[in-house]
C-alpha cells in the first residue's frame, strides 16, 4: 500500500513544486529574478510569470515607479495625532506632535559661520531596481546620508542672507546637482527628482543673539529708507529749483533783448528828431535831464548882478559847481 501510494504523493509533491512557479506582478511593481543568487535581466513587468521553484529562483518585488521620500533633520510621526501642537514655531522645543526634530541632521552651520536648522526633504525614484536593491545594504539610508552630506557641504558655502532670503531655489538646485552626482558614483540606482527646503531657521539656542541681529537689520533698513526718501526730496526741490532759475534766466534775457531793442529805437528816433529841430531837441533833452537830477538835492542859485546866473549843487556838505544857467535871472534863492 505505502508503494502504491508513494507514486501519487511524488507526483502531487512534484505538481504542486511546479505550480508554485507561477507569480502574478501587479502594475505598480517589477519583478526581479535572482537563479542561485545571480540576478536575470530583463525586469519581470505587471502580468503572469513563471519562475523556477525555489532554491533555485527567487522573486523579488519592487515598486520601481513610486515616489519616494527621505526627510532630513526632522521625522513625520503620524501614529500621534492626539499630541499635536496648535501650532509649529521655529523658535519654540518641539517635543511631541508628527515633526520630531533631529538636531544630528539639522543643525548646520553656514558660510558666514552661523548656526542654522535645515528641515528639506528628498524625492526620489529606483530607477534602476537591480542596483538600487543588490548593490547598497539600505538603499534608502544611502541616499538619506548623501543628501544630508549634501546639504551640508552646499549650506557650508553660502552666506547666512542668501541662505534665508533669495538663495533657496539656487541652493536647491545645487543640491539636486550634487547628489544626483554622488549617487551615480555610488552605482545607487536612484534618480533624484526633487531637493526641497522646507524650513530654514537658526537654531532655537541662539534665538536672542538672532533677534537682536534681526532688530538691529530693521533699524538699518528703516534708516536707509528714511536717507533715500530725503534724497529724492531734496533732489526733487533742487531740479525744481533749478527749473525755476532756468526759467527765471530765460524771461531776464527776454527783457533785456526787449528793453534794449527799445532802447535802441528810442535813440534811432531821438536822433531822427535832432536831425530834424537840433536846437529844440537839444533844450528838450536838457530840461529832462535837469528834471530827473535835480528833485531831492540841495540847490543854491546865485545872481552875480549883470552876470549869468550860477548853480550850486550841495552834495554832503560840499558844493559842486554846475553850468550856468540860461537866461540870467535877478534874485537869489535858497531851496531845500
Amino acid at each position: 500500500n505505502r508503494r502504491r501510494l508513494a507514486r501519487p504523493a511524488l507526483a502531487a509533491a512534484l505538481a504542486i513544486l511546479a505550480l508554485n512557479g507561477f507569480y502574478i506582478v501587479r502594475p505598480d511593481e517589477i519583478g526581479l529574478i535572482e537563479r542561485f543568487g545571480r540576478k536575470q535581466l530583463p525586469y519581470r513587468g505587471p502580468g503572469l510569470h513563471y519562475k523556477w521553484p525555489w532554491p533555485v529562483e527567487r522573486l523579488t518585488r519592487i515598486q520601481a515607479e513610486r515616489v519616494r521620500v527621505v526627510e532630513i533633520g526632522f521625522r513625520s510621526n503620524v501614529a500621534a495625532p492626539e499630541l499635536e501642537p496648535p501650532a509649529y514655531e521655529w523658535n519654540v522645543q518641539h517635543r511631541a506632535g508628527r515633526f520630531q526634530r533631529k538636531p544630528e541632521e539639522s543643525l548646520m552651520l553656514s558660510g558666514d559661520q552661523n548656526m542654522l536648522e535645515v528641515n528639506a526633504v528628498v524625492h526620489y525614484q529606483a530607477a534602476r531596481p537591480d542596483d538600487f536593491l543588490y548593490r547598497q545594504l539600505d538603499g534608502e539610508l544611502t541616499v538619506r546620508t548623501a543628501a544630508e552630506s549634501v546639504l551640508q557641504a552646499v549650506i557650508n558655502a553660502t552666506a547666512l542672507d542668501e541662505i534665508l532670503t533669495v538663495g533657496r531655489q539656487a541652493i536647491e538646485q545645487r543640491a539636486e546637482t550634487e547628489l544626483q552626482r554622488r549617487l551615480d558614483r555610488y552605482q545607487a540606482g536612484v534618480r533624484v527628482l526633487r531637493v526641497k527646503l522646507l524650513d530654514v531657521h537658526p537654531s532655537t539656542e541662539v534665538v536672542d543673539a538672532f533677534r537682536e541681529v534681526a532688530g538691529a537689520l530693521e533699524e538699518k533698513s528703516r534708516l536707509i529708507n528714511e536717507a533715500e526718501a530725503y534724497r529724492n526730496q531734496q533732489v526733487a526741490l533742487a531740479r525744481g529749483s533749478a527749473q525755476a532759475r532756468l526759467a527765471s534766466a530765460r524771461a531776464y534775457a527776454l527783457a533785456r533783448k526787449h528793453r534794449s531793442a527799445g532802447d535802441a529805437a528810442r535813440f534811432q528816433l531821438a536822433e531822427q528828431a535832432y536831425r530834424t529841430a537840433p536846437g529844440t531837441t537839444q533844450m528838450r533833452l536838457y530840461l529832462e535831464t535837469m528834471e530827473q537830477i535835480l528833485p531831492g538835492k540841495q540847490k543854491i542859485i546865485v545872481d552875480a548882478g549883470q552876470a549869468r546866473r550860477q548853480l550850486m549843487l550841495v552834495e554832503e556838505g560840499v558844493l559842486l559847481p554846475q553850468a550856468p544857467l540860461s537866461p540870467p535871472a535877478a534874485t537869489l534863492r535858497e531851496e531845500r
